[in-house]
C-alpha cells in the first residue's frame, strides 16, 4: 500500500531538513527539491552529499522549507476531494 502525501515528508520539509525518499513515495506536491532516489545506491550517495555537504544541506533544506509553505491545505484538501469523487 502506497500511503496519497507523506505527511512525514511534509513534517521534514516544513522545519528545513533536507529530504531523499525514494522514486515510489514521491508525489508531485513535494515540488522539485527532494532529493528522489530510483534505486539503493542513488539514495546513498544523495545521503553521502547530505552528509559531506553542510552548504549543500542548508541550501536544500531551505529550499524545502519554502516549498512546505506553499502548500496550501486548501487546495491539498480540494485535491483529495477530487480523488474521492472519482473513485
Amino acid at each position: 500500500m502506497k500511503e496519497g502525501f507523506g505527511i512525514v515528508v511534509l513534517e521534514a520539509m516544513a522545519v528545513g531538513l533536507p529530504v531523499v525518499i525514494f522514486r515510489e513515495i514521491y508525489v508531485e506536491e513535494f515540488g522539485n527539491n527532494i532529493l528522489v532516489a530510483n534505486n539503493e545506491e542513488k539514495f546513498m550517495s544523495y545521503a553521502r552529499q547530505l552528509v559531506e555537504s553542510k552548504s549543500f544541506r542548508e541550501e536544500l533544506g531551505s529550499k524545502l522549507r519554502q516549498d512546505a509553505l506553499k502548500l496550501d491545505i486548501r487546495e491539498v484538501s480540494e485535491k483529495y476531494l477530487e480523488v474521492f469523487e472519482n473513485e
